[in-house]
């Protein structure tokens, strides 16, 4: 279920260890981390399913800066997505492990809506552009 991985989320946030990072980067894991934790702890406390989706936003954007920065380990490829209809046609990315979409922002209801806009490597800065068009 979408609580249990963001539960999982919210566990493996927890578990990195900043003292294995430069000094200057330590900074801006915090800022990601604080963030990223805030929105995580909103999703799970959220009453209704659209109240999740809305604190998912902001939890991918952090991700996505936390990949951008640091890498993404042994999680590659990393892709980003991206749903021109979500929030009222403001528009929503995530990141996800494959490129088939599979979007957070509106479930079953309109799973596949979406593309991919990014394919971010495994080392920080590191990163292909992908041409797209909505």
């Amino acid at each position: 279920t979408a609580t249990k991985k963001m539960e999982l989320v919210q566990s493996r946030l927890k578990q990195a260890d900043p003292k294995l990072l430069a000094e200057a980067q330590r900074a801006q894991w915090k800022q990601i981390y604080e963030s990223a934790s805030q929105a995580a702890q909103q999703f799970l406390k959220a009453p209704v399913i659209e109240a999740a989706r809305t604190a998912f936003a902001p939890l991918s954007e952090q991700m996505e800066k936390a990949v951008r920065t640091f890498g993404s380990g042994d999680l590659a490829p990393v892709y980003r997505l991206h749903c021109p209809m979500a929030f009222g046609s403001r528009g929503a990315s995530w990141l996800q492990p494959r490129e088939q979409v599979n979007n957070p922002y509106y479930g079953e209801s309109m799973l596949r809506c979406g593309s991919v806009t990014d394919t971010l490597a495994t080392a920080a800065g590191n990163m292909k552009k992908r041409n797209h068009d909505h």
